[in-house]
């Protein structure tokens, strides 16, 4: 007698009541190979891109609706749509704005920073009794230059000396005298700083950048004095012991 009423539509336990979804995952590929493949350019591209991708989601959703098999392409150029259009109107910003102007000029400023990356070292280029430098990743906040002070909001990497920058963390506030110089389709990059005078220290990071840095330490300390609680001799390959 086969069984009959709501139970026996209830999948057996432990099965899969739906099978995964692969159309998200096709959308979200497309989407990070859209942002790979237009984040150089120029933001009339990526706007050009989002609004192909509009149209050809339009099409494929149409296609769909009459028996088609266009389901995936729609959410794959809704998903590009969907990325490309705020990133277009980010990438004019940093090309066009007041920080990209500005650096078109070479100007020297005194800059507001608020760094959002550790310092790198840079290594190889230059003369071997050079001294070493870092570059640091920052959000250019504001310029003071000829008696004016401009709020900005921008991305800059800063090139300075390594003995005044290498100990400043993300989230640090920093004010330095820099030049700066254009960033040639860098991404959402407005300009690139190079630093004349040390950082001055005008705020203090946040709290759980603070408390990462004392992990780091702790974490460091502890492999340069490992615990000498372990054997105090190890037996070497190889080696016996003579009668």
């Amino acid at each position: 007698m086969n069984a009959s009423g709501p139970a026996a539509s209830l999948p057996a336990a432990g099965s899969v009541a739906a099978p995964l979804d692969v159309r998200l995952g096709v959308g979200a590929v497309a989407a990070w190979l859209a942002v790979s493949m237009t984040l150089g350019r120029s933001p009339v591209v990526a706007l050009l891109v989002a609004v192909g991708s509009v149209l050809v989601g339009l099409a494929a959703w149409v296609a769909a609706r009459h028996g088609g098999h266009g389901t995936a392409l729609t959410v794959a150029a809704f998903c590009v749509a969907l990325v490309l259009l705020p990133l277009s109107a980010r990438l004019a910003r940093a090309r066009d704005g007041p920080l990209a102007h500005l650096a078109l000029s070479h100007a020297n400023v005194t800059a507001d920073l608020r760094v959002t990356s550790d310092p790198r070292p840079l290594t190889g280029g230059g003369p071997a009794s050079a001294a070493p430098r870092v570059a640091v990743d920052a959000d250019l906040t504001a310029a003071r230059f000829a008696d004016r002070t401009l709020v900005l909001d921008g991305r800059v990497i800063v090139f300075a000396p390594a003995q005044t920058w290498r100990e400043l963390i993300p989230g640090q506030l920093v004010r330095s005298r820099v030049r700066l110089a254009p960033a040639a389709n860098a991404g959402l990059l407005s300009a690139i700083a190079a630093a004349q005078s040390a950082p001055e220290r005008i705020g203090q990071p946040p709290w759980w950048q603070r408390a990462a840095v004392v992990c780091a330490l702790v974490v460091a300390a502890g492999c340069e004095h490992p615990s000498r609680t372990g054997p105090r001799s190890v037996a070497r390959p190889g080696r016996r012991r003579h009668q």
